[in-house]
């Protein structure tokens, strides 16, 4: 009994592998430079613009307790949500371990790699970096900040994506009919 794929099969799964690990790599370059970035420009417009921190600096006062909710241009929690849901959407894309792929061209320097076990270290690091824009992008009024929902998205990719990729494959056991004896 031949298990293996059809050759057209095995083609299209390279073609998604390949499609889905070039959208991890914008999604990822997204969340890890456009974020900070973001960031870096606010910190510098405080110094630039010269906004006076909500506390005064002191013993036990942390920059978080001096910036957050004053910085002028904040990132929005939506930037954040839109990477999360990418992560949980190339999650589905490659469910299948046909789709665990390291793409490269022949004498490639760069390699793409697209699995489960990727998109949950991403999505972990996407978690720390949310509750970090949770804590400076909070509201002054004290309300809800929307970053903490882009946190529980995060570590929700996160786990499934570590359940689903650390998961050993089960061999396949063997029927015996109970017709037959194995000793004859």
């Amino acid at each position: 009994m031949n298990t293996s794929k059809p050759t057209g099969e095995k083609a299209r799964d390279a073609v998604i592998a390949y499609r889905s690990a070039f959208a991890l790599m914008i999604t990822t370059f997204a969340m890890l430079v456009l974020v900070p970035l973001g960031f870096a420009f606010n910190l510098i417009m405080v110094l630039i613009l010269k906004i006076p921190g909500r506390v005064e600096p002191g013993i036990g006062v942390t920059n978080i307790d001096r910036l957050a909710g004053i910085l002028p241009y904040p990132v929005p929690a939506w930037a954040g949500l839109l990477c999360a849901l990418s992560f949980g959407g190339l999650l589905v894309i490659c469910w299948r371990p046909s789709r665990h792929q390291v793409v490269s061209a022949p004498g490639a320097k760069v390699r793409l790699q697209i699995s489960p076990l990727f998109i949950a270290l991403l999505s972990i690091i996407g978690a720390f970096a949310s509750a970090t824009c949770a804590a400076f992008y909070q509201p002054l009024d004290g309300s809800f900040s929307w970053w903490w929902v882009n946190v529980v998205a995060y570590a929700a990719v996160a786990v499934v994506a570590f359940r689903h990729g650390a998961r050993i494959p089960r061999k396949k056991k063997r029927r015996v009919s109970k017709g037959k004896s194995r000793n004859v």
